[in-house]
């Protein structure tokens, strides 16, 4: 299992998530919310906010790929228009998601690019613009606010390996391993409503800007062993190293999967 050493000796000051819209959902009958993972995040702000500002982009989910069916299904190819409407799915997440955590008492915002954040506030937000989803908003927040690492939580709890026969081996999670590598393993453009471990673009921009990407999942003991350095079940995706950069020891990828 992979470790972030990192967080061990130092935390962050913003929180940079991006919330899959999978796990916002529930998942017998995904036009209703999960609720217990909405209450697990709650309390999980309610742990962290006190010295540190949390940014959570979130996705659409089953939701919006249902949307964009319905859209294609009724004649719509455009896909800047398809994206739209998932687009519009993942702000009313969003919006919905920080009207429960200002509920629960703790200060929740829209967060907007340009403008401070603050230590005590929960800030949401849900995607841009066409062409790519909230992995690429949440990877820009971090680059704006400077922080080296985006949690990317998701209903799945890692990057599953693929098989022989060109399936995925659910039985492992790969630990850790390069941008490079990891976009090698999932070619090809974006697609309104696609659905990969996390956006092409937005692997691709923070490789060139240094940030870290943690794939986990949604058991929040798990993300509370990671922010803590913590052994922790998860996928680790770290930058390229340049030609002329030798990996540390301590961060160096895995050559196996674990499970």
């Amino acid at each position: 299992m992979p470790r972030l050493a990192e967080f061990e000796t130092s935390q962050p000051k913003d929180l940079v998530m991006s919330v899959g819209g999978s796990v916002m959902n529930d998942k017998v009958d995904p036009v209703h919310f999960n609720c217990d993972f909405i209450d697990s995040f709650v309390a999980f702000c309610k742990r962290h906010i006190k010295d540190k500002s949390i940014v959570a982009v979130v996705g659409g989910g089953h939701l919006a790929r249902v949307r964009i069916d319905d859209m294609r299904c009724t004649g719509v190819k455009n896909e800047t228009r398809l994206d739209q409407a998932g687009i519009q799915v993942t702000w009313f997440n969003a919006n919905q998601l920080k009207t429960i955590i200002d509920e629960n008492g703790i200060p929740a915002r829209s967060y907007e690019f340009g403008k401070p954040v603050f230590a005590g506030v929960v800030y949401t937000r849900g995607g841009d613009k066409p062409g790519v989803t909230t992995d690429k908003v949440a990877v820009d927040v971090a680059i704006e606010l400077k922080a080296g690492t985006v949690i990317n939580i998701a209903s799945v709890p890692g990057l599953y390996p693929v098989n022989p026969s060109g399936g995925l081996d659910t039985a492992k999670i790969i630990p850790e391993l390069t941008f490079s590598e990891y976009l090698a393993m999932f070619p090809g453009a974006h697609k309104a409503g696609e659905n990969i471990p996390f956006d092409r673009t937005a692997a691709e921009t923070a490789d060139k800007n240094g940030i870290t990407v943690i794939l986990i999942g949604e058991n929040f003991e798990n993300i509370e062993n990671c922010l803590s350095g913590k052994a922790f079940i998860g996928t680790v995706i770290r930058p390229t190293p340049k030609a002329t950069e030798t990996v540390p020891a301590d961060v160096a990828v895995s050559p196996e999967p674990v499970s």
